[in-house]
């Protein structure tokens, strides 16, 4: 009889322990259900050749329209968001300053996102994640296209005349070599008519 109510007691109180845990499990499961950004634009590390006009964070879950942040500094430390982030569902969606208002996004470099959000269950999360302008590297490849593009024509108007002056300059070069030639022969013939009038006049 002992034997039997130590087991009965014993098989209750392993019931109610495992009745007990269950329990936590099934509270404590949805509690650590936060939410987790799934994607962003721009995303971590990106490279842009344009400033962006606004920040997008893709949540798994919807994101409660309280205690939301979001700060994207740039090169300088200065803060570039603009206004309170906007919330729809499971979209949180920030504001950038306009590009002609700041330096950093005139000049490029890298920016960093930081970003904190109510889950859906309440608990605040958080994260940061970084992108780059390369507007300095974009304007050097156009520079470098458009002068690509300009050198043959300038190099073959600029060959075009030196050809011609070459030529030119050949030719008045020959000219000049051949005028003494030309002289000394005429002055030979004269000579010679001068020395035959005289040969004909003494024989006479």
């Amino acid at each position: 009889m002992l034997t039997r109510r130590l087991s009965t007691t014993f098989l209750t109180l392993l019931a109610a322990v495992l009745t007990t845990a269950g329990l936590g499990l099934v509270w404590a499961g949805p509690a650590q259900a936060h939410s987790e950004l799934i994607s962003s634009t721009p995303g971590d590390r990106d490279e842009l050749y344009e400033p962006p006009t606004q920040v997008v964070l893709e949540f798994n879950e919807t994101i409660q329209d309280i205690g939301n942040e979001i700060v994207i500094t740039g090169p300088d430390g200065t803060d570039i968001a603009e206004g309170d982030p906007q919330i729809e569902d499971r979209t949180v969606t920030q504001a950038l300053v306009a590009p002609a208002s700041t330096g950093p996004l005139d000049i490029g470099g890298d920016y960093t996102v930081t970003w904190r959000v109510v889950s859906a269950d309440g608990h605040p999360i958080s994260g940061a994640f970084t992108f780059e302008v390369l507007l300095n590297t974009w304007d050097d490849v156009i520079e470098e296209t458009t002068t690509e593009e300009t050198t043959p024509e300038a190099t073959e108007t600029s060959v075009a005349p030196s050809s011609i002056d070459a030529e030119e300059d050949d030719t008045e070069t020959g000219m000049g070599a051949a005028l003494p030639i030309v002289v000394g022969l005429a002055a030979l013939a004269l000579v010679a008519v001068v020395v035959l009038v005289v040969r004909r006049r003494r024989a006479r």
